[in-house]
């Protein structure tokens, strides 16, 4: 009985691992990531060498604008 338990304890516990893990992706796939951004008020283009979301491209160094749109 107490093997029994043992097991359908471990398989629980991969379900909920499992389960954590789609989620996380699920939540990271809804940011918006991209390599080039551009500033909607003077179209200064900003460039990464990695995907970033809007919140790491922080402002426009020319305009001081903090309003981007990612690059097509």
């Amino acid at each position: 009985m107490a093997e029994t338990s043992s097991d359908l304890r471990t398989i629980l516990e991969k379900i909920r691992h499992d389960t954590d893990k789609a989620l996380a992706l699920i939540a990271d796939a809804q940011e918006q990531r991209a390599l080039a951004w551009t500033c909607v008020s003077c179209g200064h283009v900003k460039h990464f060498t990695r995907a970033v979301t809007l919140e790491a491209v922080a402002r426009c160094p020319r305009c001081k604008s903090d309003q981007f749109r990612p690059l097509p």
